[in-house]
C-alpha cells in the first residue's frame, strides 16, 4: 500500500492522499464484523 500510494503522489500527491484516507477506511471497515460490514455495503440506506 505505502509502495503504490507513494508512486502516485510523484505525479498527483492530492490523488496519493485519496487513495491512502480510502485504503485506511476500508481497512477499518474491513476489521469490524459480518453484520456491520453487511450494513455498510447494502444498497438500501437507513
Amino acid at each position: 500500500m505505502l509502495d503504490v500510494t507513494a508512486e502516485i503522489a510523484r505525479t498527483g500527491p492530492s490523488s496519493a492522499w485519496v487513495l491512502a484516507i480510502s485504503y485506511g477506511a476500508q481497512h477499518v471497515a474491513a476489521a469490524f464484523g459480518d453484520r456491520v460490514r453487511e450494513e455498510l455495503c447494502r444498497d438500501d440506506p437507513l
